[in-house]
């Protein structure tokens, strides 16, 4: 009797483990869960940037004369020019660039134009004048002034020098004569634009 007894015990002991091993399979009440959380991590965008260019920008003006064989260049300090004369002024214009893939393009469009109602000879020596860009960061420059900046290739430099020549050519005698006592005005647009990295 008590050997019976036992094993119907046992038995109904082994069954409602079962139970509760398959509840812990196929229900809700042993489901396992773990969570952790990382830590903060903060990302910033760079910055492209292109300065004001002031007159503090400006340095190492010279001016040379060539009849056509061109002098020695001796600093410009201002004053009227006449045929012959060649005006080289570097200009430091401000730029920033930040990021790790940052690469832009540094161009620059020179101009020239004669004042607000102009006179003849404003017009004539606005004609005669050439303006052209012949270097930028040290390359020399051609039909397209542009060079391809990074912050690697800026290294510590805060500036790109860009290196502006200023021609009034020569020519024959008589040729320029309409020119005398005209004024022109002499510019140039810088442009940065951001390009693809690859």
């Amino acid at each position: 009797m008590k050997k019976s007894i036992r094993t119907l015990v046992g038995a109904s002991v082994a069954a409602t483990l079962g139970a509760v091993l398959l509840l812990g399979g196929t229900g809700t009440m042993a489901r396992w869960s773990d969570t952790a959380v990382t830590s903060t991590e903060q990302i910033q965008s760079g910055n492209l940037d292109l300065g004001t260019v002031g007159l503090s920008d400006f340095s190492a003006t010279t001016i040379t004369q060539c009849t056509p064989v061109c002098s020695a260049p001796t600093a410009y300090t201002g004053g009227a020019i006449v045929p012959g004369d060649t005006l080289s002024l570097t200009v430091n214009v401000p730029v920033t660039l930040v990021g790790s893939n940052m690469k832009a393009q540094f161009s620059v469009q020179p101009s020239k134009a004669a004042p607000a109602n102009p006179t003849a000879a404003d017009i004539a020596l606005r004609d005669a004048v050439s303006i052209s860009v012949t270097s930028i960061k040290g390359v020399q420059q051609t039909t397209a002034p542009a060079v391809t900046l990074t912050p690697s290739t800026m290294g510590t430099a805060k500036t790109v020098p860009v290196v502006v020549e200023v021609k009034f050519p020569w020519g024959t005698p008589g040729q320029y004569n309409g020119a005398m006592g005209g004024r022109v005005s002499l510019a140039a647009a810088y442009t940065l634009t951001q390009i693809a990295a690859g």
